[in-house]
């Protein structure tokens, strides 16, 4: 049987539970032989997966997800733009990529201070303790490093409620979605759009929003999702062949403990478990995809 490909993974240089080496060796562990790790706002992962001479045996591209919005009909919609096989040296990448490490830094800093004046039986170790330049999911670390502490039960569900309450807010975060596409594609990247049916739209609308990505460079979609059911993937099959996009797959792999029965290579229930796709011929034609 040949190998499975995944390429939508997630390590912990976002929001994901696993380091590079860790995630290689489940991917090999399920039978994938290609993976990309696209992690949100950062592409440490591809140099992780560049320098690293103890992985080894698997196929890789490299891969990022940038957070977007787009205006469409009036309304903001937020997107996610994954790019594949850009050239991590290029500079306006690196720029961009490190002001919004440096915004999340800020921010979750800032938080972390507030945290220990609200509650003061909390105390400064908690600032060297969780790291503050991760995306978005401050509020796991922060119940990671408490369940280290000493706590009685009610201050824990006191700051457990503040933190549902009371979350980091991320000013001006997220790249215009055009902006994000002409970035991967000044890198010598492909964009896709990430999960189309995680946006709630129509269908009128997916197709007024796809034609105005296409128009602006996006090449393909995420046909496959471990997210989707059956009726929303074979939508998505219809709107490649609409505008003649190139097509890919990925699990959305974060962690093993809650992701709902979500496997790298297999997904949800085994629908994923594709051994190719069109982007990956595409890639290969074009010395994209690299080996370990």
């Amino acid at each position: 049987m040949p190998s499975l490909i995944d390429l939508h993974i997630h390590s912990q240089f976002s929001d994901g539970q696993f380091d590079i080496k860790k995630l290689v060796e489940l991917s090999r562990t399920n039978g994938v032989g290609l993976i990309s790790i696209t992690d949100h706002d950062d592409i440490r992962s591809s140099l992780e997966l560049k320098n690293n001479s103890d992985i080894k045996g698997i196929e890789y591209i490299n891969g990022v997800e940038l957070s977007s919005f787009i205006k469409l009909n009036e309304r903001i919609i937020r997107l996610h733009i994954l790019g594949y096989g850009y050239d991590e040296e290029n500079e306006e990448l690196q720029n961009k990529l490190l002001k919004k490490r440096n915004l999340r830094t800020y921010v979750n800093k800032e938080y972390l201070v507030k945290l220990i004046h609200e509650f003061p039986y909390l105390n400064h170790d908690l600032l060297k303790n969780v790291q503050c330049d991760k995306y978005i999911r401050l509020s796991r670390l922060i119940e990671v490093y408490l369940n280290s502490k000493e706590l009685s039960n009610d201050q824990l569900n006191a700051i457990k409620q503040y933190l549902d309450i009371n979350r980091p807010i991320y000013p001006n975060y997220e790249f215009d979605a055009l902006e994000a596409l002409q970035i991967i594609r000044n890198a010598n990247g492909y964009p896709i759009l990430a999960h189309p049916y995680q946006y709630r739209l129509n269908v009128k609308e997916e197709i007024a929003l796809l034609k105005l990505l296409k128009e602006n460079g996006l090449i393909g979609l995420e046909k496959y999702h471990s997210g989707d059911t059956s009726n929303g993937m074979l939508l998505q099959e219809m709107m490649c062949n609409k505008f003649n996009l190139e097509w890919t797959l990925g699990s959305d792999f974060h962690e093993d403990h809650d992701d709902f029965g979500n496997q790298i290579g297999y997904g949800k229930n085994n629908n994923l478990c594709k051994s190719s796709c069109s982007l990956i011929k595409t890639l290969r034609r074009d010395g994209k995809v690299l080996k370990r």
